[in-house]
């Protein structure tokens, strides 16, 4: 017996496979990257949002920032709520993957005071380790 395809059955079944292929996962994927731990984004505990790390230039959200305690200048950096205490170590390099922090994670800090000015860009760590990204 032969078996005919009729080019409508041969268009359908195409069309399928595609759209099985493109209903992956569009979400760009984290990307892991170095930084480097400056130090408290605040000397004030009440004040202080977390520790602010120097990251590559191309990182996608980094920001300049100039340190209150010693006036330096850094152009590409951001604010890491959640870095972990025996990671919290001026000069200490760290690699991690974040996303920007979001408002329900800012408020879990509690009230921060007026004793500091605004961190740099405030993100959450979703990993972060002191040996280099795979």
């Amino acid at each position: 017996m032969r078996v005919l395809f009729r080019p409508a059955l041969l268009l359908a079944a195409v069309s399928t496979m595609l759209l099985a292929f493109q209903c992956g996962d569009d979400e760009p994927q984290p990307t892991c990257v170095g930084g480097t731990v400056l130090g408290a984004h605040c000397g004030s505990p009440s004040g202080n949002y977390g520790y602010v790390l120097e990251v590559p230039a191309d990182y996608p959200t980094s920001v300049s920032w100039t340190d209150p305690a010693t006036g330096t200048n850094y152009k590409h950096v951001v604010t890491a709520l959640n870095l972990p205490t025996d990671l919290q170590r001026a000069g200490h390099k760290v690699y991690f993957v974040s996303h920007p922090a979001t408002n329900a994670e800012l408020a879990a800090l509690g009230v921060r005071t007026a004793d500091c000015p605004a961190p740099p860009l405030p993100v959450t760590l979703e990993s972060v380790n002191s040996t280099p990204c795979q």
